[in-house]
């Protein structure tokens, strides 16, 4: 997304965020990039993260061109050999941030059971335990689907056909939230707005993707509908 945001333009005018190929040739790809890694080991120390991947084939290197590890060029023509599991450990780089405190709670998390008619102190609970909350047993379901959506010039918009059992469901699951407002919360259903096979001509488009628009309005008007977005760069 940054580098879409970043590099954007038309087809004559994108800059160099746009093409991975250049991007490191612009100075803001290192500051995107180390902000990612900040947010990275900070994502770490949260008490209840699982940390980096342990399997080998993440560990080791990437096992699509097989174990190995990668090559950065140094002064004098030397070369420094390293593999993901040799990074894990910032001390060990001999570097750090200014700042490495994480969030308290996520503010969207809380914003959404309040929504739902939490308390805000059932809601701060719940966000600040929500990966022990979330852990239990899972269940998947459709609850509809659309055919392809083609997009030409600012806009386009697509309906579904909600599936009654399975909305029933969810229905009744973000009920229980108002229901538990006193007291501690059990985690309600999660929807998710899945996109699929998503092809564009231009690189470094970004997509802002909303729910529910009333008709005829304009979606930049309703930011409390906004899903998030999708950006193209190959």
């Amino acid at each position: 997304m940054v580098h879409g945001l970043v590099g954007g333009g038309d087809q004559t005018t994108l800059g160099l965020m746009s093409w991975p190929d250049f991007a490191g040739l612009d100075p803001i790809f290192y500051l995107h990039h180390a902000n990612i890694d900040r947010l990275w080991d900070v994502w770490k120390k949260i008490p209840t993260s699982k940390g980096d991947p342990a399997q080998a084939k993440w560990v080791k290197g990437p096992p699509s061109i097989g174990e190995h590890a990668f090559e950065m060029p140094m002064p004098g023509g030397k070369k420094w050999a390293y593999t993901p599991g040799d990074v894990q450990d910032l001390s060990k780089l001999e570097y750090t941030y200014d700042d490495m405190s994480p969030p308290s709670a996520t503010p969207a998390l809380v914003a959404r059971l309040e929504q739902l008619g939490a308390n805000a102190a059932a809601a701060q609970t719940f966000a600040a335990q929500r990966s022990a909350a979330m852990a239990g047993p899972k269940t998947v379901e459709l609850l509809g689907a659309s055919g392809s959506v083609p997009l030409v010039g600012a806009s386009a918009g697509a309906s579904l056909t909600l599936d009654p059992t399975v909305k029933a469901k969810v229905a009744a699951s973000l009920a229980t939230v108002r229901a538990q407002a006193a007291g501690p919360l059990a985690p309600p259903d999660r929807v998710y707005l899945n996109l699929e096979h998503v092809h564009g001509l231009d690189d470094a488009t970004v997509f802002s993707v909303y729910v529910n628009v009333p008709p005829g309005e304009d979606p930049a008007r309703h930011p409390e509908l906004k899903a998030g977005g999708v950006a193209l760069c190959y």
